[in-house]
C-alpha cells in the first residue's frame, strides 16, 4: 500500500489509516490479504513527511510505527527518503531497522534511499532489500537505464540471500 494511506497521528503519535479509506482501520485489511494467502505491505517515509501525499513520515517515531505495523500484522515496510533534511540516510535507516526488529514480528524492510549512499555497500546490515537507482516510469527508456544503473554495480554488491538490490517496479502498459 503506497503513500496517502495514513490519515495522521492521534494524541500519543501513533499512526492511524486515512478513515475515509479504511473505516475499520488497517487490520481487518492485513487480515484479508493475509486471508487470501498474500503477504502485506506498506508505505513510510523517513522524514517528517511522506514524498507525494504529505503524510506523516515516520521521523522520531521509529518504535511507535514498528510496533503499530506489527500490531496490524504488517509484513512488509518499504521507507522513502523525502522530507528528510538534516537526517544522516544510514543511521536513519539503521534506527527504523532497530525498531522493527524489537517489535515481536518479522517485518521485511526496504529501504528507498535511490542509491544515493551506495546501498548495496552497506544496506544488507540494515535491510532485506534496498532500492539502487530512482524511480522506475513506464517507458522504455526508463527501463534501459534502470538494467544500466544495475549493471554498473559491483558483483559483490549485486545481492546475497535475504539481501538484493531492488530495480522499483516494473511499470508496463
Amino acid at each position: 500500500l503506497d503513500d496517502c494511506w495514513a490519515g495522521g497521528r492521534n494524541e500519543t503519535g501513533y499512526l492511524y489509516p486515512e478513515t475515509d479509506h479504511f473505516p475499520n482501520g488497517m487490520k481487518p485489511v492485513v487480515d484479508y490479504a493475509h486471508s487470501k494467502g498474500l503477504d502485506f505491505g506498506l508505505y513510510t517515509c523517513g522524514g517528517t513527511q511522506t514524498c507525494v501525499g504529505g503524510r506523516p513520515g515516520s521521523k522520531g517515531h521509529w518504535t511507535q510505527d514498528a510496533n503499530v505495523w506489527a500490531e496490524w500484522g504488517v509484513d512488509w515496510v518499504k521507507m522513502d527518503w523525502c522530507n528528510s533534511e538534516g537526517e544522516d540516510i544510514k543511521t536513519t535507516y539503521a534506527e527504523m531497522s532497530k525498531a522493527l526488529n524489537a517489535s515481536g514480528r518479522h517485518i521485511h524492510f526496504n529501504m528507498c534511499e535511490w542509491g544515493l549512499e551506495n546501498p548495496w555497500e552497506w544496506g544488507d546490515d540494515v535491510a532485506q532489500s534496498w532500492r539502487m537507482s530512482g524511480d522506475h516510469t513506464g517507458i522504455w527508456s526508463s527501463t534501459k537505464q534502470q538494467i544500466a544503473e544495475s549493471a554498473a554495480i559491483p558483483p559483490n554488491g549485486t545481492g546475497q540471500p535475504f539481501g538484493w538490490n531492488d530495480m522499483d517496479m516494473l511499470e508496463t502498459g
